[in-house]
């Protein structure tokens, strides 16, 4: 980085407090510069682009059109700096036996992020529920060294991956209601029920449409909310809902009925994925082989 660059982005900076105070004189104060040091850069950096980034209105200066446009981007270049600056502090002071994981289904991983700390008391695990939207911005997925979702959910260009489970759909149900006891349905059978449903933005919502729309109809979802309203909306019978096998094996579900979905066969693949050339701690690794050594448990206990 040549002297020039360093230049151009004090001007940013310079720029994006000016932006903010729209007071020439306050401005060069909070910079301890001198005024007319602070309006000969900004007028460099105006020539620079050849526009006029402030209107001069007597004494004062209002930020115009031009500068509202400049303003949006250099916010963007010192948000992604600062982000940078905090990455490279949480790397420098990550230590072997921690490690960050995020989930798009959180309540599906719960047993078994409790049998690994049972198992390594000592390691520290950092956990958050991530929705779509989050899940491929790198800058916000960056954070974790893992991320437990559907494959189908992953920009797999970014990630190295292990298969989890291949899990497959059910339909939820309290035990009042008229598919009591039934263990297995056609999708078909529920298209006129009310569903308590996820919000969008979860992995299991996009899901639950997707099968829906392969069987040809848009479900009457009268309830949208997060997992745990859910869990209480269905209780109340307000009608019934969609999961996973493994969704139905959480302690979250645990206490309804449920019939696993005899048409149409739609699995979801969970994996757990890592950013590809990620460093990963000691803890990290044991966490990965503990949960890949767990599911394969899962599913032969399950068969």
């Amino acid at each position: 980085m040549n002297g020039d660059d360093l230049m151009e982005l004090l001007q940013l900076y310079y720029f994006k407090v000016l932006a903010e105070r729209e007071h020439l004189t306050r401005t060069a104060e909070s910079l301890m510069i001198a005024a007319p040091s602070l309006s000969a850069t900004i007028s460099r950096l105006e020539n620079e682009l050849g526009v006029k980034l402030f209107d001069r209105v007597g004494r004062n200066i209002r930020l115009n059109e031009n500068g509202r446009i400049l303003q949006r981007y250099v916010n963007e270049i010192f948000d992604a700096l600062q982000n940078a600056k905090t990455e490279l502090k949480d790397a420098g002071v990550r230590r072997d036996n921690c490690f960050t994981v995020a989930s798009t289904a959180e309540s599906l991983w719960t047993r078994a992020i409790h049998k690994f700390l049972e198992t390594y008391p000592d390691i520290l695990v950092q956990h958050t529920a991530i929705k779509l939207d989050d899940l491929n911005q790198h800058m916000t997925s960056s954070k974790y060294d893992f991320i437990v979702t559907a494959l189908r959910d992953l920009d797999c260009g970014e990630w190295d991956y292990e298969v989890l489970y291949h899990d497959w759909p059910v339909l939820v149900f309290n035990s009042s209601h008229r598919f009591h006891g039934r263990k297995t349905l056609d999708l078909l059978e529920a298209k006129n029920e009310p569903f308590v449903a996820l919000s969008q933005g979860y992995s299991s919502r996009r899901w639950f449409d997707e099968i829906c729309a392969a069987s040809g109809f848009k479900p009457n979802v009268v309830v949208e909310c997060d997992y745990q309203l859910r869990t209480e909306m269905l209780r109340a019978n307000y009608g019934i809902g969609f999961s996973s096998v493994l969704g139905i094996a959480s302690n979250i579900l645990s206490t309804f009925e449920y019939a696993k979905l005899s048409q149409p066969l739609v699995p979801r693949t969970q994996v757990i994925a890592w950013h590809k050339g990620r460093k990963l701690s000691v803890a990290a690794h044991q966490f990965r082989s503990f949960l890949i050594k767990y599911m394969e448990q899962y599913q032969n206990t399950e068969g």
